[in-house]
C-alpha cells in the first residue's frame, strides 16, 4: 500500500494532476514524490493538497463506482503513509553518493526493500539542486548515458517525459515559442534524418535510438505535438494556403516515423487541424490566394480526403462542383502565360486528384466529364500553337533514379514526366530509360537529359537519345 504512489502509472497520474503546480514551482513530479522538502512545501500551500486528493478521488470513483468520500479517505491515508516513508528513508540515505547511472542502478538492485524509492530519493535531491530546466535535462541524460538501467532508467526517462511536456521547460529543448518551432523540434528528436542543431535534441534522439529505451519519451513527444496542434490560431502566420502546405508537410513527416504514425491522439489532432482548413474563413483565405480555377479545384480535391467531418465534406463538394462547372473554368483553368505542357500536366494532376476513392463515385463520374472537356480545350489550344509534343499513353514511362514515372508528353527534343520523388532541380543531368508504345511507334531506349524545369514533382527536360537508329525513328515519328 505505501508504495502504490511510486509506481510508473501513479507517477504519471500525479504529473498530470499537478502539472500547473509543477510548472509554477519549476520542479518535476519526481522531485515532488521523492523529496520531503518539496512535499512539505506542498502541504503548506493552502488547500492544494486536499483539492488534488479530492479531484483524484472523483476521477477514480467514476471508474470504480466507489463512493468519492471513501476513496478520498483511502487516498489521504496513502499519501500520509507515503510521505512518512519518504521522510524516514531520506534520513537513512547518504548525501555523498557517487552519482552515475550504473551506480544508482546497482544501489536499486542491492537494496533488499524499496530499492527504487531509496535511489529515487537521491535522484530527486540532485534534481532539486539544479538551478534550472537545462540542468535538470542534462542530469537525466547524463545518468542515462552513464549506465542507468531497469527501473532507474525508466524513472529517468519518465522524468524527461515530464520535462518535455512542462511549458516553462520548452526553451531548454529548443522550442522557440511558435507552434512551428515546437513541431520542428519534436520531429527532429524522433527523425534520425532531420537536422537537429540543438545539442539537447541530438541527445534525446540518441536515447530514442537505443534498443533498451522505453516509450515514455516518444509518448511525451506525441503529447507535445498533439497539444501544439490543438492550440488556437494558425501554425504559420499567413494561414490559408501556407497553413495547408505546412500541415501537409507535417503529416507526411509524421507518417514516416514509427511510434508517431500510429498514435491515435496525434492523428486526431491532425484531423482537427485539417478540418479547420475546410471552414469558411480558412478556406476562403486559401482559395483567394490561388489565381487559377484548375489549381483551386486541385486544392479542394486534395483537401477533401484529409477532412473526416461529414458536413465539412459536403460543403467542400459543393465548392468543388461550383468551380468545375463555372462558366470561366476553361478560360481561367491556368494562369496567363502557362505553357501547353504545364496545362496538360495540371489537368492530369487534377484528374488524378478527382479520382480519389474518398470522393463519392457519382461525383467522380461527373467530375471526369469536366476534366475531359478541359483536355479537349487544351488540345485545341495546342493545335493552334502547332506544338509538336505528343501526350504520353497509359503505358509510356520514364525510368530514373529507381523510379518508374509516367511520361506526360514528349517531342523529338523534350519530355515531361513525373511526379518524381527526390531533389531534382534545373541544370541536373539525368540518365533515363524511356518506354513509348502506341500504334505508330514502339521503342525503348536509353537517354541522357538536362532538367529544364521542376514543378510539383513534374520534370521537364531536354533529352539526347544514345542510339542513332532509334533517334532516326523518333525523328520520323514526329515528321522531322
Amino acid at each position: 500500500m505505501d508504495t502504490d504512489l511510486f509506481n510508473g502509472p501513479a507517477r504519471e497520474l500525479i504529473f498530470r494532476l499537478m502539472r500547473p503546480y509543477l510548472a509554477e514551482e519549476g520542479i518535476t513530479a519526481t522531485e515532488l514524490l521523492f523529496s520531503r522538502g518539496r512535499q512539505r512545501a506542498l502541504t503548506n500551500d493552502g488547500n492544494r493538497m486536499a483539492d488534488t486528493i479530492q479531484r483524484t478521488a472523483a476521477l477514480q470513483s467514476q471508474q470504480t463506482r466507489q463512493p468519492v468520500l471513501d476513496r478520498r479517505r483511502e487516498l489521504t491515508g496513502m499519501v500520509n503513509q507515503a510521505m512518512r516513508l519518504i521522510d524516514g528513508m531520506t534520513r537513512q540515505t547518504p548525501s555523498d553518493f557517487v552519482l552515475t547511472g550504473s551506480a544508482l542502478s546497482q544501489l536499486c538492485r542491492d537494496t533488499p526493500d524499496r530499492g527504487l524509492i531509496r535511489t529515487a530519493i537521491i535522484i530527486a535531491a540532485k534534481l532539486s539542486e539544479c538551478p534550472g530546466w537545462p540542468e535538470r535535462i542534462a542530469l537525466c541524460l547524463d545518468l542515462l548515458d552513464s549506465g542507468a538501467e531497469g527501473e532507474i532508467a525508466l524513472l529517468l526517462e519518465q522524468t524527461l517525459a515530464e520535462l518535455l511536456r512542462l511549458e516553462p521547460a520548452g526553451a531548454a529543448f529548443g522550442f522557440a515559442g511558435t507552434p512551428q518551432s515546437v513541431i520542428d523540434a519534436c520531429l527532429a528528436m524522433v527523425d534520425g534524418d532531420a537536422a537537429a542543431p540543438d545539442p539537447v535534441q541530438q541527445r534525446i534522439r540518441g536515447r530514442l535510438q537505443q534498443p533498451e529505451a522505453g516509450g515514455e519519451i516518444r509518448d511525451a513527444l506525441c503529447d507535445r505535438l498533439s497539444d501544439t496542434l490543438d492550440l488556437p490560431g494558425n501554425l504559420v502566420e499567413e494561414g490559408g494556403l501556407a497553413e495547408w502546405n505546412c500541415l501537409l508537410a507535417v503529416k507526411q513527416r509524421i507518417a514516416t516515423l514509427p511510434g508517431l504514425a500510429e498514435d491515435p491522439i496525434l492523428q486526431q489532432a491532425l484531423a482537427k487541424r485539417f478540418l479547420r482548413l475546410a471552414q469558411a474563413e480558412q478556406l476562403n483565405l486559401a482559395l483567394a490566394a490561388i489565381p487559377a480555377f484548375g489549381r483551386k479545384v486541385l486544392y479542394l480535391a486534395q483537401l477533401y480526403p484529409e477532412v473526416q467531418d461529414g458536413q465539412a465534406r459536403r460543403d467542400l463538394l459543393a465548392t468543388l462542383t461550383f468551380y468545375l462547372e463555372h462558366r470561366d473554368f476553361s478560360s481561367q483553368f491556368a494562369e496567363a502565360g502557362t505553357s501547353i505542357e504545364d496545362m496538360f500536366a495540371l489537368a492530369q494532376t487534377v484528374q488524378e486528384a478527382l479520382q480519389n476513392p474518398e470522393l463519392p463515385e457519382h461525383r467522380r463520374d461527373r467530375f471526369r466529364g469536366s476534366i475531359l472537356k478541359q483536355y479537349m480545350e487544351i488540345k485545341k489550344l495546342a493545335e493552334r500553337r502547332r506544338d509538336p509534343r505528343v501526350i504520353g499513353g497509359p503505358n509510356d514511362a520514364v525510368h530514373v533514379a529507381g523510379q518508374r514515372l509516367a511520361l506526360r508528353n514528349w517531342s523529338s527534343l523534350g519530355l515531361l514526366f513525373g511526379p518524381a520523388q527526390g531533389d531534382f532541380k534545373p541544370g541536373d543531368t539525368l540518365d533515363l530509360s524511356i518506354e513509348v508504345s502506341n500504334q505508330a511507334i514502339d521503342v525503348q531506349f536509353e537517354a541522357s537529359a538536362d532538367v529544364i524545369r521542376v514543378s510539383d514533382g513534374l520534370i521537364a527536360a531536354r533529352y539526347y537519345c544514345n542510339n542513332t537508329e532509334i533517334e532516326q525513328r523518333i525523328r520520323s515519328y514526329f515528321g522531322k
